[in-house]
Parts: structure tokens; C-alpha cells; sequence
């Protein structure tokens, strides 16, 4: 857990090993929320949850995540105010799986692969707002064998 300056939750991070794990932890997270949105439930003013791994690939370090902001988009919640969204705001004084409904139904379950730990990020300022040729990434081994 990452807490702000006033000694709120922040971002909570879910770490999980590489390959199989990591990526079944997010199929389910998609399908039903899983451990990560009961994180988010237990520090209810958290604003970010990310589901993180890292590995050792072609002698270099290499990481991913999926992050997922918790704080309401008001531009959206107003453009679609006639079909009544559920709200991060609400869903948190409620239930995880309001949560992870809100996440689902008004966000489309939204999520970001960069933002946090990017050298063009500074602390504490998580999302990325810009993209560049900078953000692109060169495949490795283990991508490549998935491909061929």
C-alpha cells in the first residue's frame, strides 16, 4: 500500500508471479473482481489498485501491470446520468463487488498498463495523461513465443 501525504490509502499493488499466475489473477479479476477489489473494499479511500508482476527476462528486469483508477470520472457520470451509473463514491460505502460493479458497468472495466513506475512519472502522481514513441517497448523472448 502507497499512502499520500495525509496518511490515506493511495494505490494498493497485488504482486504476482510471472506468467501463469499473473495472468489468471487478471482473467478472473475481469470476470469477478477477485482479491484486489476486496483490497480496495478494505481501504475504502484508496484511488488506485493495480495488479503487478515482475520477472528476469533476456538478462534484464522487466515488469507489467494493469491499473485501475477508483475515482469518479464526473464528466461521464453526468453524460450518463439517465441510466442512473453507480459511482466509485457509492460502490465504496457499499460492497467489493459494488466495486468491481462500478469498475464493470460505468467504467467498462477501464484500465491503464502504464503510470506508475515509468521513469517520466513522478511519485505520487499516478496515471499517464501523454503518450509518446518513448512509451512503446521492445518484445522479448518470452513474447515472441507467444506469437510464433
Amino acid at each position: 500500500m502507497v499512502k499520500d501525504n495525509s496518511g490515506k490509502s493511495l494505490l494498493i499493488i497485488e504482486c504476482k508471479t510471472a506468467g501463469n499466475e499473473f495472468d489468471n489473477e487478471w482473467k478472473k479479476t475481469l470476470i469477478n473482481g477477485r482479491q484486489i477489489f476486496s483490497y480496495a473494499k478494505q481501504a475504502g479511500s484508496t484511488q488506485f489498485i493495480a495488479l503487478y508482476t515482475s520477472d528476469l527476462v533476456d538478462e534484464k528486469i522487466t515488469f507489467n501491470y494493469y491499473l485501475i483508477t477508483l475515482k469518479d470520472n464526473e464528466k461521464l457520470l453526468e453524460e450518463i446520468a439517465e441510466k442512473e451509473p453507480l459511482s466509485y463514491e457509492k460502490a465504496k460505502l457499499l460492497d467489493k463487488e459494488d466495486i468491481y460493479q462500478a469498475w464493470k458497468e460505468t467504467y467498462n472495466q477501464d484500465f491503464a498498463t502504464k503510470g506508475i513506475f515509468e521513469d517520466d512519472i513522478p511519485a505520487y502522481e499516478i496515471g499517464k495523461t501523454k503518450y509518446s514513441l518513448a512509451d512503446l517497448t521492445t518484445i522479448n523472448s518470452n513474447d515472441i513465443q507467444g506469437i510464433i
